[in-house]
């Protein structure tokens, strides 16, 4: 940011809440698999035992550590603000990826179980 963009005071407050924000939404995400993951090893239909619950939470992790550093060598050479942006416009499509393909599979399901045909 130039001096002009530092000292204005509302773009000062977004950039604190949206780092607030999204680093709420990574305590939320890591914190889900730890409150599920007493009902999820005592639900029979998963087949979950300790040691593949313990798997699934390494490779979490091991995810974590390698976003970290792929996203830290890229902010070192693009610019922080830069990864922080593109990041932001990959997480909006994929949510909106996510919505379409939801609605398709509704919309399959409802179709192939004979809802549209109720009205003939």
């Amino acid at each position: 940011m130039n001096n002009k963009q530092s000292d204005n005071p509302i773009v000062a407050t977004r950039l604190i809440l949206s780092i607030c924000f999204g680093y709420g939404l990574l305590m939320l995400c890591r914190t889900v698999v730890g409150v599920a993951g007493p009902a999820m090893l005592a639900d029979p239909t998963l087949n979950i035992d300790t040691a593949t619950f313990g798997a699934i939470l390494g490779w979490g992790t091991a995810g974590n550590l390698m976003g970290k550093v792929t996203t830290g060598a890229l902010a070192d050479e693009i610019g922080g603000s830069n990864i922080f942006c593109c990041n932001r416009h990959i997480h909006l499509w994929h949510s909106i990826y996510q919505l379409c393909f939801l609605c398709s599979l509704l919309f399959n399901s409802f179709c192939k179980s004979g809802w549209l045909a109720l009205d003939r």
